[in-house]
């Protein structure tokens, strides 16, 4: 690895540690604000507050690393304007940018009230069985987009495999782990 790379990757892992400390530090504050019944060890946030410290800890670490090996110097040239506007017209940002969006209109849209109010019944002789509607739409949606956009099938085959692995994911959660699905 040449001199140039190794700064840049240094550059990067600084950028990288400092998301990594901001989020643990998120997370940690995040989860204190959650219930705490008798002690902290029966308090739903103990395991974010877990995690959101081994990310702040694992930050600072990268952070010393990046900063001993110049990793300074790379980030502001990261940062710089000309760096921004070469990297928006890239097709590995947009295509990126495009995933990242996907991704986020999932998360926001999961556990959307309404879509939660989509359900209906299947009735067999052994009981019945909920079906949250809502969630198909979504997840169904969500994996038939990704399979669409990264060009993994045609949009029929693409249909039915969201579909069904909607389906399993939501029977798989909801019946056999017993996890309700919002």
């Amino acid at each position: 690895m040449e001199q140039n790379d190794n700064n840049r990757m240094a550059g990067a892992d600084l950028l990288t540690s400092v998301v990594f400390i901001a989020a643990g530090a998120y997370i940690i504050q995040a989860s204190l604000r959650m219930r705490i019944f008798r002690t902290i060890i029966v308090s739903p946030g103990l395991f974010p507050a877990i995690i959101g410290g081994v990310f702040v800890c694992f930050g600072i670490v990268i952070f010393a690393i990046a900063m001993r090996r110049g990793g300074l110097g790379q980030a502001q040239r990261i940062l710089s304007a000309a760096n921004f506007r070469a990297i928006r017209h890239s097709p590995r940002f947009k295509r990126g940018m495009a995933i990242f969006i996907s991704i986020l209109a999932y998360v926001l849209l999961f556990g959307n009230e309404y879509l939660a109010k989509l359900n209906f019944n299947i009735n067999y002789t052994g009981g019945n069985i909920p079906v949250n509607v809502g969630f198909l739409i979504v997840t169904g949606g969500y994996l038939f987009f990704s399979f669409i956009y990264l060009r993994a099938m045609r949009w029929p085959t693409a249909a039915a495999v969201s579909l069904l692995a909607a389906l399993a994911i939501f029977f798989a959660f909801s019946k056999g782990f017993g996890i309700p699905i919002p």
